[in-house]
């Protein structure tokens, strides 16, 4: 069963207990909360015989001025957990922006989710259509909402050149940690050395060679991943500009904001 709600649409799942409403879900604003047509569908997502939830946005609003920046459309579902509808997953569209595949790859990559999370790496390294996002964009993006009352015309500004070297090594350096967590050391070591061959001597790529480097030879000191991503961390703390590309303030208020921890997830 599914329905289309039109306008604002916020959801909300209420439970009479004799005395009051109380409600069935931990959202304090209600599932959902879209500008946008909100499609809802009930199915038994994991087949054990009780309803679950999927909200789905499916209209593509980019010109968002609250959310300062691109808005992507996207699908949560909540699973009955027997007291009540939990959020079990939350997946975007597809990305549109370099750093937008980054971010959703290593969110794959924290649910264990490999293969999709290694598809986008390698996407962000090797897709020429994704776009890439600076302050400048950001800035332009914004301008042209003020302007134009919400239908951007004017001319965007050039790519920025030094974003894409930054995130491809970060992507060989996820792609590397992906292949140490499942094991597969041969083509963690084949990555690291195509990481160094690529963008050693890459000045705006550096310093997340030198991560890799620093998570290489924690590694190969104890062969455990504890250790390698204690190092990794340790260098993105003394090191915080280099966190910037991946997700900050300038990103929009969909992106990650990232902290040293999040270079390493497997600890």
């Amino acid at each position: 069963m599914e329905s289309i709600l039109s306008g604002f649409s916020r959801i909300e799942i209420l439970e009479w207990n004799s005395v009051q409403f109380i409600s069935l879900h931990p959202d304090e604003y209600g599932l959902g909360g879209s500008w946008n047509n909100l499609k809802i569908e009930f199915k038994d997502i994991d087949k054990n015989g009780t309803v679950d939830i999927l909200l789905t946005e499916p209209e593509n609003r980019t010109h968002d001025i609250w959310l300062q920046g691109h808005r992507r459309t996207y699908t949560k579902t909540y699973i009955w957990n027997g007291s009540e509808y939990a959020l079990f997953n939350y997946e975007n569209a597809q990305p549109d922006y370099r750093f937008e595949a980054i971010q959703d790859a290593d969110s794959f990559t924290n649910r264990q989710e490999f293969e999709k999370a290694l598809t986008l790496y390698l996407d962000s390294i090797n897709n020429p259509a994704l776009l890439s996002w600076s302050e400048a964009t950001q800035f332009n993006f914004v301008q042209n909402i003020h302007v134009t009352e919400g239908n951007p015309t004017l001319t965007p500004p050039p790519s920025d050149p030094v974003e894409y070297p930054r995130l491809a090594a970060y992507a060989y350096y996820r792609i590397m940690l992906l292949y140490f967590v499942q094991g597969n050391e041969s083509e963690a070591s084949t990555t690291y050395s195509t990481l160094q061959e690529k963008f050693g001597n890459d000045s705006y790529a550096h310093p997340y060679v030198e991560m890799a480097t620093a998570f290489w030879e924690a590694y190969q000191s104890t062969h455990k991943m504890y250790d390698g991503c204690a190092a990794a961390i340790q260098y993105a703390a003394e090191h915080p500009e280099i966190l910037i590309p991946l997700g900050s303030d300038y990103h929009g208020w969909q992106s990650h904001t990232y902290v040293p921890e999040d270079v390493c997830p497997f600890r």
